[in-house]
């Protein structure tokens, strides 16, 4: 059975979520169990987002943000935010127990879908005992994104682009049209590049397993050799579904365009479906 969709997320100002501010306390610094409720208060049902997306159910930090286990890295759709369920804290250890948030964008909304699937415990080691919730901050800082940083810096170079304009939902529209205006003005002479190979991309396990379908977009340049090179995600599916296209499309050959008889680099739109029957 797969994941279900729990909530449309919106994108705005180039980073998707938000780590939300811990509590300022006053007076007499509050033992353990007092910063530890206030630290779950803060953060139970927040949606965080990773700095590193780290696969697999358990990740540990060191009190630097250093990776200590589980340092494979994933799809950021798949593996970049988390929705906190539960926080403990001991005396040089924060554990945050969370569901993986799987992402899947919906072009014609220009948002993208949230899939709760997936336990993830998260194991951050501390140098010392928290008096009070801001000594956490730092550390906490440095696993999770804080509020006013840019994210498209964390992402593939395919990912940028599209990751540095999500707070124009216009964006990958008039990038579409205007390739196909650019297309569509061809020299006398030019004769567009011919696929020789072009295989279709696997699924990702978890799109497979929400039955998502899709087309995702994306620029390509082919060379005069006929290979693929820089290529960048105009319209995403998410879910993982576009590393699996840029890996595949990054292997497609050509016939190179040519111009006047010459090879000829050109830059195309290329459109990538996936279908589940």
């Amino acid at each position: 059975m797969g994941p279900n969709p729990v909530q449309i997320l919106t994108v705005a100002a180039g980073v998707l979520f938000l780590t939300p501010s811990l509590p300022v306390l006053k007076g007499t610094p509050p033992g353990r169990k007092q910063v530890e409720q206030s630290i779950e208060n803060a953060y139970k049902g927040k949606t965080l987002s990773l700095r590193n997306f780290y696969t697999g159910p358990t990740l540990e930090f060191d009190s630097n943000g250093g990776a200590l286990k589980g340092s494979k890295v994933g799809p950021w759709t798949l593996y970049s935010h988390i929705l906190v369920n539960g926080m403990k804290l001991k005396s040089q250890s924060l554990e945050i127990d969370a569901k993986r948030l799987y992402l899947h964008y919906l072009a014609e909304e220009k948002k993208f879908q949230a899939f709760r699937d997936g336990d993830v415990r998260i194991h951050i080691h501390l140098d010392r005992e928290p008096s009070r919730t801001q000594d956490l901050e730092p550390t906490l800082a440095r696993v999770f994104l804080n509020s006013g940083e840019d994210f498209s810096e964390l992402v593939p170079p395919y990912w940028k682009e599209f990751c540095s304009h999500m707070n124009d939902p216009d964006w990958s529209e008039k990038q579409m049209e205007k390739m196909r205006a650019q297309n569509s003005r061809r020299e006398n002479g030019a004769v567009p590049p011919v696929p020789i190979r072009k295989p279709e991309p696997p699924y990702s396990k978890e799109a497979r397993a929400a039955r998502i379908n899709g087309t995702l977009t994306l620029t390509i340049v082919v060379d005069k050799q006929g290979d693929v090179s820089d290529v960048m995600l105009i319209r995403p599916l998410g879910m993982g579904l576009d590393e699996k296209a840029v890996e595949t499309v990054e292997s497609w050959r050509f016939e190179p365009a040519r111009l006047n008889g010459q090879a000829t680099a050109v830059k195309l739109v290329v459109e990538v479906r996936f279908r589940l029957y």
